[in-house]
């Protein structure tokens, strides 16, 4: 699955996969590009291979060796750009690449204002895949509208391993045509993948600005309603997180690259962060935002608690913290609370628990704001910070955010309650760090008979 190396087909791939997988670890292990190790760079064909190349693809050009030289000079043998090009070629059965090249000219016509560089890929390329584009959208053939619909949603996602059920009905219907057009690959599975630097190309200049914030709206709405499917307690939804969480993390860094997501600055509105008003706020789509941070809420569960990535569960976290700030317009909310109580989790797991003290003591001054100092959330969060003093050796300090659990959690459940238990329990783990045995029973036992007046004699969490 290398991102670096542009094959023709998967045949071609599986292949050359033998030689190739040890250059991929080579690379890794050493931190070298693969144009390092085998002594070429890889982005390019040469000039002969890529005509030899052209000439097997386009039968209908085999003799025009000088027209063939133009066009891949043209392309600066870029090898995606060659692909498409003869793709493209054969499908339309261009006569000479003297014609495919006039209209390739025509087509990067139409966008040179404003036309800039870029390493990713050379400056030819937009107007290949332009030009592919326009002949689908151009043609006769049903679905070609929402082929491009699809193309578009498609380069949002991560570039590999793409559900299709992520589209529309007709959408879905469309991909074949965009995998006609080599544009996409669909595996047996009914999987989709895009190229890395088509779907660059497809996001800079082949998505008008007005259908960006329609696109991540409806690819934000889908990924949340499949994603709050998962669930971190029980491992048969975790199929659901690896299937969609990387999913939504692309689209997460797609919205904020093109500015769906409003920009979260500290101290702009109410207590101590704000919104600013210019680029989203009130007057962001309240439903989109509660899409993304639902979306990103549970990627971010699976990526902490399940496949243990915790620089992506902090990013998905921040952007749920950002839209649950820029859909309420401040951060006075219970669900901002809980987004900074979700990030001291992350930072704890990491062991950065200065850290997550102070995510944590954000969410519980806001609960005590919004909530009142009786409240179970707020329980919870004193309850969260006496595990974060415990694990930092503050054995007083821990003991004394527990008891303040324990305290709400009375009031609020009553005595025979688990949450009550838990809170014995935790009590008894501190007296138990600090060699008070004698006390660290009796909180245990009283963990105990709660739970067995609850879940009675044979429940996994009594044997606990």
């Amino acid at each position: 699955k290398c991102r670096v190396v542009y094959y023709c087909c998967r045949t071609c791939q599986q292949k050359a996969w033998k030689a190739h997988k040890p250059l991929c670890r080579q690379m890794v292990a050493d931190r070298r590009s693969v144009a390092e190790i085998v002594g070429l760079y890889v982005g390019s064909f040469a000039e002969e291979e890529a005509c030899s190349w052209m000439k097997s693809k386009v039968l209908q050009w085999e003799g025009d060796a000088e027209g063939i030289l133009a066009l891949v000079r043209h392309l600066e043998c870029f090898p995606l750009a060659v692909a498409l090009a003869a793709e493209r070629a054969c499908s339309d059965k261009t006569a000479t690449p003297a014609m495919y090249l006039d209209a390739l000219r025509r087509a990067g016509s139409k966008r040179a204002k404003g036309r800039g560089t870029t390493e990713e890929y050379p400056e030819c390329f937009p107007d290949v895949v332009k030009l592919l584009l326009d002949t689908l959208l151009q043609s006769d053939q049903a679905h070609a509208e929402d082929a491009g619909q699809a193309l578009r949603k498609l380069a949002l996602l991560d570039t590999e391993a793409i559900p299709l059920d992520l589209l529309g009905a007709d959408e879905k219907k469309a991909v074949i045509l965009l995998q006609e057009h080599s544009l996409v690959t669909v595996d047996d599975t009914g999987c989709a993948a895009m190229h890395a630097v088509t779907q660059l190309v497809v996001r800079d200049w082949l998505t008008p600005k007005a259908q960006r914030p329609v696109l991540v709206a409806a690819l934000a709405a889908v990924l949340a309603s499949k994603l709050q499917k998962f669930k971190y307690q029980k491992p048969a939804t975790f199929f659901i997180g690896r299937r969609y969480s990387r999913h939504a993390s692309a689209v997460a860094a797609h919205a904020r690259e093109w500015g769906v997501l409003p920009v979260v600055r500290p101290g702009l509105a109410g207590g101590s962060g704000g919104v600013d008003a210019g680029l989203g706020g009130r007057g962001a789509d309240s439903a989109v935002l509660d899409n993304i941070g639902v979306m990103c809420q549970h990627a971010g569960f699976f990526f902490d608690l399940v496949s243990v990535q915790p620089r992506e569960a902090l990013r998905m976290h921040e952007v749920a913290l950002d839209s649950a700030i820029a859909r309420q317009g401040d951060d006075d909310h219970p669900i901002v609370a809980a987004c900074y109580s979700n990030i001291g989790n992350v930072y704890q797991a990491q062991g950065n628990y200065d850290e997550a003290l102070v995510q944590h003591q954000k969410g519980l001054e806001i609960e005590i704001r919004v909530l009142g100092c009786e409240h179970a959330l707020v329980a919870t969060s004193y309850n969260n910070i006496g595990d974060v003093y415990l694990v930092q050796g503050d054995y007083e300090n821990a003991l004394l955010q527990h008891q303040k659990s324990l305290e709400i959690n009375l009031r609020v459940y009553g005595h025979k309650h688990p949450l009550v238990a838990t809170s014995h329990n935790n009590i008894g783990i501190v007296y138990l760090k600090q060699d008070r045995g004698e006390e660290a029973l009796d909180q245990f036992n009283k963990a105990l008979e709660i739970m067995i007046r609850v879940y009675g004699q044979d429940h996994p969490d009594v044997a606990t």
